[in-house]
């Protein structure tokens, strides 16, 4: 099995596991449905919302569709939770929780600021910038940027 087939599973499961357990109905679509892995449901006033669950085993970066980045599809009804999933199964799993919204204009806001920057070194050193490892239509999120912002388990911020 590979790591990253683990890593992707053991997010999404856990954080399915971490919503139901704080009183949500959660479901999750059969087969690869690329733009939704959770179907969710408050208790208390049954609003609907969807859940993006992105997986990562190194503190490096969220691998994330552009569609999520592009300001004109903003989707109030959306909400990202970031797992790192680390190799050592003795340490806990790291979530980070935020709105589309947030991940819009703060988290993505600032990757693209820092990324500007430290294109800008490696151009004034003559080092070639880097390709996305992910392919085309794909960015990402650093792990520095979530952990910083202080998005860790704040489930809170999630519809009741």
């Amino acid at each position: 099995m590979s790591k990253g087939y683990r890593t992707q599973w053991v997010g999404q499961f856990a954080v399915a596991s971490e919503l139901t357990r704080r009183d949500y109905i959660v479901s999750m679509p059969l087969g690869n449905v690329p733009s939704l892995d959770l179907q969710c449901k408050s208790q208390d006033k049954g609003k609907r919302f969807e859940v993006q669950v992105k997986s990562l085993s190194s503190k490096g970066s969220f691998p994330l569709q552009n569609k999520f980045v592009e300001k004109k599809n903003l989707n109030p009804n959306l909400y990202f939770v970031f797992v790192y999933v680390p190799p050592d199964f003795a340490e806990q799993l790291e979530y980070f929780v935020l709105s589309h919204k947030q991940l819009l204009f703060k988290v993505w806001k600032e990757e693209k600021k820092d990324r500007r920057r430290r294109e800008s070194i490696r151009k004034s050193k003559g080092i070639k910038n880097w390709k996305l490892k992910w392919g085309e239509g794909t960015e990402g999120i650093n792990y520095k940027f979530l952990n910083k912002n202080t998005y860790k388990n704040k489930w809170k911020g999630l519809p009741c």
